[in-house]
């Protein structure tokens, strides 16, 4: 399986609109209801717990039992913006992307 960055899906976002100052970690909600979970939230879960163990970057992984938006799946929140992801996103980069576009403090 060929994992694609999930930015490429998501061009139409305006990332200069999104940035924001951070005063703490940039927080990542995955949707583990029952449909985002089996379209490819349990393995974007187990990358994101990969990557928060290396220590690379700098994020907040929590979950929801489901955000309500099931048909959008698998669904993440960005410090609480809402972007539907593939089952072949590569989460990885695209939590990078999010950190690259906040300002620093």
């Amino acid at each position: 399986m060929t994992l694609v960055p999930c930015i490429d899906q998501l061009k139409s976002i305006q990332f200069e609109l999104y940035k924001i100052t951070p005063s703490s970690p940039l927080k990542v909600t995955l949707c583990l209801g029952s449909s985002c979970h089996s379209r490819g939230n349990r393995r974007h879960v187990e990358t994101l717990r990969r990557l928060s163990a290396e220590g690379d970057l700098e994020f907040e992984l929590t979950g929801s039992l489901c955000l309500g938006r099931c048909s959008e799946g698998p669904l993440a929140l960005f410090d609480g913006v809402a972007f539907p992801i593939g089952p072949d996103c590569d989460i990885a980069a695209l939590v990078r992307e999010h950190l690259a576009a906040r300002v620093p403090s």
